[in-house]
């Protein structure tokens, strides 16, 4: 969640939009801070931001039971829904391959409502697109109720990744994964 200081108070917003050259309105790509006294407009590329979709996101792999939705603020996987003994997984993928030279990191804020086991966050090649494996991850929680920000180092990463999120369980736990907004600077 963003915040604005308006008229000294800060006040919580999900994204800023807004109007284009053309005349139809964007979700801002970047966000001014007043620092010291004074602005400085802190770069942000958002991949995903409260249901905006600045590339597209498909449903990637899947195993097991489970199901994904496109909800209006939020990327949802859920894992395991019948709580039996097995490998599930879920993905969301970027349909399309990023160059990732510009940025340094990623960020993935989500949250994990129910006694989830894993979320983890990376980047793939096209190759592993479709698949469970990662180029680079971070495993962002292990534990139920898990809600906050994590980052991923890309700062070495010259070429064209895919991003990806996925969501697992081998127990009987159940995972229900939100993910908010990724972004890049």
């Amino acid at each position: 969640m963003e915040h604005l200081n308006i008229d000294g108070t800060a006040k919580a917003y999900r994204g800023l939009w807004v109007m284009n050259p053309e005349g139809a309105w964007r979700p801002s790509l970047g966000v001014f801070m007043n620092i010291g006294g004074t602005l400085r407009k802190e770069e942000r590329t958002f991949f995903y931001n409260y249901g905006t979709e600045n590339f597209a996101w498909v449903e990637g792999y899947s195993q097991g039971a489970g199901s994904y939705a496109k909800n209006s603020d939020s990327l949802y996987m859920k894992c395991n829904p019948n709580m039996i003994s097995a490998v599930h997984f879920r993905n969301w993928v970027t349909n399309i391959a990023i160059p990732l030279g510009k940025f340094s990191k990623i960020y993935f804020r989500g949250k994990v409502t129910t006694a989830g086991h894993v979320v983890d966050w990376g980047i793939c090649d096209a190759a592993n697109k479709m698949t469970q494996n990662f180029t680079k991850q971070v495993r962002a929680t292990d534990t139920a109720g898990w809600d906050g920000t994590s980052s991923l180092d890309v700062s070495g990463y010259t070429g064209n990744y895919h991003i990806k999120i996925q969501a697992y369980d081998g127990s009987i736990r159940g995972t229900n994964c939100y993910i908010y907004q990724i972004w890049a600077h």
